[in-house]
C-alpha cells in the first residue's frame, strides 16, 4: 500500500516538474555562423553551424528553407558535434512545406545544456546574372527564430579571384515583418573570401548578405528562370512600395488633419451655439409671443408630429376652431374661420386645408376620420415650420435643408471611402499593406459629418436666448402645480411637457377648458403624439386634485505599442528616402534592387 502511494506521489511530482519545464522552455544561440561557397555553376553550398543553449528538454530540430529563388535544394546533411569536437551525422527527413523544403532531425534528449549542429545543403541556380556583374543575395541567418544570437559571422567564398575595387558587398539586418536595414559591408579577407561580421541579433531578426562580382567570372552561368519575376518583385518592394507607402502615409495624415480641421470648423460654424447671458432656471410665463409650434421646433431643433399637433391646440386657443368630445373616444373639430384666411400662418393653413379642404369657411370633422389626412399633411407642416423658424431669425439656416445637405455630403464621403477601402487593397495591397487606411479614414470623417448634420444648424444669438427661456418655461410646466390655462396647453404639447402638465393640473369643478365646447360627462379627449387620451379621467377640484394619466387607446397614422509604431514609421521613411535617392533604379548594383529583402534562403527553424 505504501509502495503504491509512493509511486503515485513520485508520478505526480514528476508530472509537475515536467509541466513546469515545458512552460519554461526556451532556446538561445551562442553562435550562428554560415559558410557560403559560391560555385562556378551558379549554385551555393550552404553550411549553417548553430551552437544552441537549451533551457528545458529538447530532442528534435527543424529547418524550413524557401525554394522560390532557387531551382531546388539537394545534398542535405545534418550533424551534431560531440564532446570531442567531431561532427556525428544525424538521421533526418525532408518534406515539402508550403514555405519551402522542411528538414527535420532527431537527437539524444538534452536538458538544460548546449550542443552544436551543422546543417549543410546545396541551393541550385542561386546566382543572379546581369550584364555588369553577377550576384549572390542570401538570407544566411533566418529571422523566424525564437531566440537571440550572441555572435554570428557569415563567410562567402567567391567563385574566382577579385580585387577590393571590383567586388561589392552589403549585410542587412532583417527584422521579421519589417523592412531590412543595411548595417555594413563585407571585408575582403583574401582574393576569394568575403567575411561579414554580423555580431549579435535579437530574436526574430535575421541577417542577409549580398555580393556582386565582375561579369565574366562565371562565364557559363545564365540567368535562372526565377530571376525576371524576382527582379520585378524586388523593384516593386524596394522602389514602388516604399514610395507608395509614404504617399499613403501623407494622404492619411492629410485626411486626418484636413478632414479633422474641416469637421471642427463645421461644428463651430454650423452647430456650436452662441454664448448667451444668464437665464432663470424656471419661468412661469411664456417668455415671448412665439407661437407654440415654433417654440417646440426651436427648443429641440426638430419639427415633428408633436409640433404639428400643437398647431391644432394653438388654433383652438385663438378661436379659429374648437374641439369638443363627441360620443365615445373621439373629438369633433369645428372650423370658425376660412382655411384661406391671410392672417393665418402658412403652416396653419396647411393643416386646415388638410383637415377641411381648400376655401372652406366652416365645417365639422371627427379626428378619428381624419387621421390619414392629418398624417399626410405632417411632412408639409414640418417643412413650413422649418421655413418659419429660419425666416424668424432663430436659426442661421433652414434646419431641414442644412441637415439634408450635410447628411448628403457625409454619406457621399462614406460611399467614396468604402469603395476606396475595398478596391485599394485589391489593386495594390500586395505592395501597400495600409492601402485601405485612407478609405477607412474617409469613412470615419463621413460618419462624423453625418453626426454633425443631426446637430446642425446652430441657432442665432436671438434663437439661442429664446430656446433657453422656453426651456425654463417648460420646466415650469413640468414641475409646478398649475391652474388650467388653455394658452399653456399648446406650449406643453409642443415642448414635450404635456403629460407632466396634465398630471400637475388643478381644475376647479365648475371650470372647463375654453378650447373645448362645454359638455357633461368624461373629461376631454386630447389628441397627442402619444395617442388618443380620454375616457374615464375626471377633472377634480381641490388643492390635491389633478388629472390621472389617461390610458392610450389608439394612435394616429402609422441607431503593438508606441515603440513598434515608431520603428515602423522610421522604416517607412528610410525606405522611401532610399527609393527616392535611387531614382527608381538599383543604384550601384547591376540589378536586383538597391536594398535588402530580395535574397534567397532565410525561412524558419527551431527545436522541440
Amino acid at each position: 500500500m505504501r509502495a503504491g502511494l509512493l509511486a503515485v506521489l513520485i508520478f505526480i511530482l514528476a508530472s509537475g516538474t515536467a509541466a513546469a519545464q515545458s512552460t519554461n522552455r526556451s532556446v538561445d544561440w551562442q553562435r550562428f555562423d554560415a559558410d557560403l561557397a559560391w560555385q562556378t555553376d551558379g549554385s551555393l553550398i550552404v553550411t549553417e553551424t548553430q551552437t544552441i543553449d537549451f533551457h528545458g528538454t529538447y530532442q528534435q530540430g527543424f529547418r524550413v528553407i524557401p525554394l522560390d529563388r532557387t531551382s531546388g535544394i539537394t545534398d542535405v546533411s545534418v550533424a551534431q558535434v560531440d564532446s570531442s569536437g567531431k561532427a556525428v551525422p544525424l538521421s533526418y527527413t525532408t518534406s515539402n512545406d508550403p514555405n519551402g523544403l522542411r528538414i527535420t532531425w532527431n537527437f539524444a534528449p538534452i536538458t538544460d545544456g548546449s550542443s552544436t549542429f551543422i546543417l549543410r545543403y546545396t541551393a541550385h541556380d542561386a546566382t543572379r546574372v546581369y550584364q555588369n556583374g553577377d550576384q549572390i543575395d542570401w538570407n544566411a541567418i533566418y529571422a523566424d527564430r525564437p531566440g537571440s544570437v550572441a555572435a554570428s559571422t557569415v563567410t562567402l567564398h567567391l567563385p574566382g579571384d577579385v580585387t577590393a575595387s571590383s567586388v561589392m558587398s552589403a549585410v542587412y539586418q532583417t527584422p521579421l515583418g519589417r523592412l531590412p536595414q543595411q548595417v555594413g559591408t563585407g571585408t575582403l579577407v583574401d582574393s576569394r573570401t568575403l567575411r561579414f561580421d554580423v555580431g549579435s541579433l535579437p530574436a526574430s531578426t535575421g541577417a542577409e548578405v549580398r555580393a556582386q562580382v565582375p561579369a565574366g567570372l562565371l562565364p557559363t552561368v545564365t540567368a535562372p528562370a526565377w530571376q525576371a519575376a524576382a527582379d520585378q518583385a524586388d523593384w516593386l518592394q524596394q522602389t514602388v512600395a516604399p514610395i507608395a507607402n509614404f504617399l499613403v502615409l501623407l494622404l492619411s495624415v492629410a485626411i486626418v488633419a484636413g478632414g479633422g480641421v474641416g469637421v471642427v470648423l463645421l461644428w463651430y460654424s454650423r452647430v456650436r451655439e452662441p454664448k448667451i447671458g444668464a437665464v432663470p432656471a424656471v419661468l412661469d410665463q411664456p417668455p415671448s409671443d412665439l407661437a407654440a409650434p415654433l417654440a417646440g421646433t426651436l427648443v429641440d431643433g426638430v419639427a415633428d408630429l408633436r409640433d404639428a399637433v400643437a398647431i391644432l391646440f394653438d388654433l383652438a386657443r385663438r378661436g379659429v376652431l374648437s374641439l369638443k368630445q363627441d360620443e365615445g373616444a373621439d373629438v369633433r373639430v369645428q372650423l370658425h374661420r376660412s382655411t384661406e384666411d391671410p392672417s393665418l400662418e402658412r403652416y396653419e393653413r396647411v393643416l386646415l386645408v388638410a383637415l377641411f379642404g381648400r376655401g372652406v369657411s366652416e365645417g365639422e370633422i371627427l379626428l378619428s376620420q381624419s387621421r390619414l389626412r392629418f398624417a399626410s399633411a405632417v411632412p408639409i407642416l414640418e417643412q413650413r415650420l422649418y421655413e418659419a423658424v429660419y425666416a424668424g431669425g432663430l436659426f442661421v439656416a433652414n434646419p431641414q435643408l442644412e441637415r439634408r445637405r450635410l447628411t448628403r455630403l457625409g454619406w457621399i464621403g462614406v460611399g467614396v471611402g468604402t469603395v476606396l477601402a475595398v478596391l485599394a487593397p485589391l489593386l495594390v495591397g500586395g505592395i501597400v499593406p495600409a492601402a485601405a487606411v485612407p478609405g477607412v479614414l474617409i469613412v470615419v470623417l463621413g460618419v462624423l459629418v453625418v453626426w454633425v448634420a443631426r446637430k446642425a444648424p446652430r441657432r442665432t444669438a436671438r434663437g439661442a436666448l429664446e430656446a433657453a427661456r422656453w426651456r425654463a418655461f417648460r420646466a415650469h410646466l413640468a414641475q409646478e402645480t398649475h391652474t388650467l390655462n388653455d394658452g399653456h396647453l399648446a406650449y406643453a404639447v409642443a415642448l414635450g411637457a404635456d403629460r407632466e402638465y396634465l398630471r400637475q393640473l388643478e381644475v376647479p369643478a365648475s371650470q372647463s377648458p375654453m378650447v373645448y365646447a362645454g359638455q357633461p360627462g368624461p373629461g376631454p379627449i386630447i389628441f397627442l403624439p402619444g395617442g388618443w387620451y380620454g375616457g374615464g379621467g375626471q377633472y377634480r377640484g381641490g388643492a390635491g386634485g389633478g388629472l390621472s394619466a389617461p390610458p392610450t387607446v389608439g394612435a394616429p397614422g402609422g441607431a503593438g505599442g508606441p515603440q513598434g509604431w515608431s520603428d515602423a514609421l522610421a522604416d517607412l521613411l528610410n525606405a522611401a528616402a532610399g527609393a527616392l535617392s535611387q531614382g527608381g533604379g538599383s543604384g550601384p548594383w547591376s540589378g536586383g534592387g538597391w536594398g535588402g529583402g530580395g535574397g534567397g534562403g532565410g525561412g524558419s527553424g527551431g527545436f522541440s
